[in-house]
């Protein structure tokens, strides 16, 4: 399996909105020496994603959209002020609250990160690890800035900074417990 980007998943969701027709063109066929035939998606630009009123989009619950302002991702920890320390000290985070001895709020910008702490380790790192997966995605204007910030205190690049197929660059690390980071630009 392969990991999907958010980019990734804004284009399959404008392809699967597309009539037929437009599917098409977003399509590049290719085949290998081998005979087999490749499908790959062209990059941008995307159709425009369907609006609330577009007769293509699911009808939201009760007839309004719902809002949602922040998603919160929690991460499971076992250590949590090694957690804490990790991302305030090496990703520039700040510590929004901790609650007792076991769960903390950190923040960089308007995003927020939970860390829970936990008995046993987190078993979606191996996972996440085997099928190249990510814990976060985290997007940022200067990927190659990040990286270098990143190796200057200390933190190894699991993947230094490379391009995608999907349009973008990314490096990828991995927190002090094993959640696997990716740092991505838009090009």
């Amino acid at each position: 399996m392969r990991r999907v980007s958010l980019l990734a998943l804004r284009h399959y969701e404008a392809v699967r909105l597309c009539s037929a027709e437009e599917r098409l063109n977003y399509m590049r066929f290719s085949k290998d020496q081998r005979g087999w035939i490749y499908l790959r998606w062209r990059p941008y630009p995307f159709p425009p994603l369907a609006s609330p009123t577009d007769s293509r989009a699911p009808a939201p619950p009760h007839g309004r959209p719902m809002q949602i302002s922040r998603i919160t991702p929690q991460l499971r920890t076992t250590d949590l002020a090694a957690s804490i320390e990790f991302y305030t000290a090496k990703l520039g985070f700040t510590l929004e609250f901790q609650h007792q001895d076991f769960y903390a709020g950190l923040r960089c910008g308007s995003q927020s990160v939970h860390l829970k702490l936990v008995d046993e380790p987190d078993p979606s790192i191996a996972f996440v690890e085997r099928e190249e997966h990510f814990h976060l995605y985290l997007e940022t204007g200067d990927v190659a800035g990040v990286a270098e910030s990143l190796k200057g205190q200390g933190v190894p690049l699991v993947r230094g900074v490379h391009e995608t197929a999907w349009g973008t660059r990314e490096c990828i690390v991995r927190d002090n417990v094993g959640h696997t980071l990716y740092f991505g630009e838009r090009q």
